[in-house]
């Protein structure tokens, strides 16, 4: 269900994902991303306390664009500690988004939140026809839930569409066993997948691919 923002005083801890967007990832969407936009759609997955959302929005989509982010809000374990950290990140997104669309910023763009599980919103987008200009995965961390979010993003996503995975220098290349990873996921994806994209970067933590034009006709 979409999520909308309610009257509240703004949280205090924020850092965690501001830290992270602006050491990894701004300068990789800033150098290989910008030169592509606009999109007319973004779809995020995993948006923790939307810091990568509202910039995306803001510098990447079209002015007529959309974008929407998807999260459970909860923590990989139920820590009082991580409950309350994940509570915090979900308050803090949806005061941003609020901010956004509220804003001169936003224009004509459009900005959603859906709390919800990404698998089974992925899932329930397959049966529609609408596809995603770029999609951003930093859901799950653990291989099964990144590898589905990975395989059922990359049939939203149009030919000729971005794709960024996040996250993939976690166990990258290494077999961990049952408790493997975000990174181990990626590979199993370019092993399936990688003669059906083009690689826009690969970096230690982060990746962006292109989808081939023709990609529909290799279902």
């Amino acid at each position: 269900h979409l999520v909308t923002a309610k009257q509240h005083k703004p949280p205090d801890i924020q850092r965690s994902g501001e830290d992270w967007f602006e050491g990894v990832s701004r300068h990789l969407w800033q150098r290989h991303l910008l030169p592509l936009a606009p999109f007319k759609s973004y779809l995020e997955i995993g948006v923790f306390a939307a810091d990568s959302l509202t910039w995306a929005a803001e510098h990447l989509l079209a002015e007529d664009g959309q974008a929407i982010g998807v999260d459970l809000w909860q923590p990989a374990r139920n820590w009082s500690a991580q409950v309350a950290w994940m509570a915090v990140a979900k308050e803090t997104a949806v005061r941003r988004v609020s901010d956004f669309n509220s804003s001169e910023r936003r224009g004509r763009k459009r900005v959603m939140l859906a709390q919800e599980d990404s698998k089974k919103f992925l899932a329930a987008e397959l049966s529609n026809t609408d596809e995603f200009d770029l999609c951003y995965i930093d859901g799950c961390h653990y291989a099964p839930g990144a590898l589905t979010d990975f395989v059922l993003a990359w049939w939203k996503l149009r030919p000729g569409g971005v794709m960024v995975a996040d996250d993939i220098g976690l166990f990258r290349g290494k077999r961990a066993g049952p408790g493997c990873l975000s990174g181990e996921a990626w590979c199993a994806f370019v092993t399936c997948f990688g003669h059906l994209f083009s690689v826009l970067y690969d970096s230690k933590d982060q990746a962006a691919i292109i989808k081939l034009p023709d990609v529909k006709k290799t279902k």
